[in-house]
């Protein structure tokens, strides 16, 4: 992903309460807003690495430690760790495959790139 050439994101969340459909500047951004959502206090952070996104966050969401079919890394400061790939289809599974889960919901998410 070459940010000069990126002017934001568009994505969608689709929940029980309908469609919602917001704009941010960076997929890091998006990724916060939503785990802010499912798991307060979280304490969320994202990190650019190369193209890939590191995402920590502190959670005792059983599910996901004990359900999760993605690669993750239990930290000693009782956060989990997980590499997504800089772009809106892995970072929207992402989202639905852990985020999501931790609160058993089925919301789906789109994001496209804003050129």
């Amino acid at each position: 992903m070459n940010k000069t050439n990126t002017k934001g994101f568009m994505w969608a969340w689709l929940d029980d309460d309908g469609l919602h459909v917001n704009q941010a500047e960076t997929l890091g951004a998006i990724i916060n807003d939503v785990i802010d959502v499912y798991i307060s206090g979280s304490n969320c952070n994202v990190k650019q690495n190369n193209d890939n996104l590191i995402v920590e966050f502190s959670s005792d969401c059983r599910e996901i430690v004990d359900n999760i079919d993605l690669p993750f890394k239990k930290n000693k400061n009782n956060t989990i760790s997980f590499k997504v790939k800089a772009n809106g289809i892995d970072v929207a599974r992402f989202l639905e495959r852990v985020v999501a889960k931790c609160d058993n919901r089925a919301d789906r998410f789109d994001i496209k790139e804003i050129n």
